[in-house]
């Protein structure tokens, strides 16, 4: 093998070392944050829900907040939904029944 095909294999050879080192690093970092993005990404939609049923319920639209509960049951992951008043007691509820598979 001639000398610049080595060197060559060489070159390449430490350039894909050096460039898999940060991409490591980075994918680590990534995956560090993922547990507080989805989270905080929870908690977004928890608020948005808050307020929407708050604005329903303090118009008097209790059965659109009621809907909106039982909307939620079309998404697979979402097993029920339910309000509590002030006293920490069940105020409304979604439709209730045994837990679904989600196919995972």
């Amino acid at each position: 093998m001639k000398l610049s095909a080595r060197l060559i294999l060489l070159l390449t050879f430490s350039v894909s070392v050096v460039m898999v080192a940060p991409s490591l690093i980075t994918l680590r970092q990534r995956e560090a944050a993922l547990p507080d993005a989805a989270r905080d990404e929870a908690r977004v939609h928890a608020v948005t829900l808050q307020i929407a049923l708050e604005e329903d319920y303090l118009t008097g639209r209790s059965l659109d907040a009621q809907r909106l509960i039982n909307r939620l049951m079309e998404n697979t992951r979402v097993y029920s939904a339910a309000l509590f008043d002030a006293a920490g007691e069940i105020f409304a509820i979604s439709n209730s029944s045994p837990p679904r598979s989600s196919g995972i």
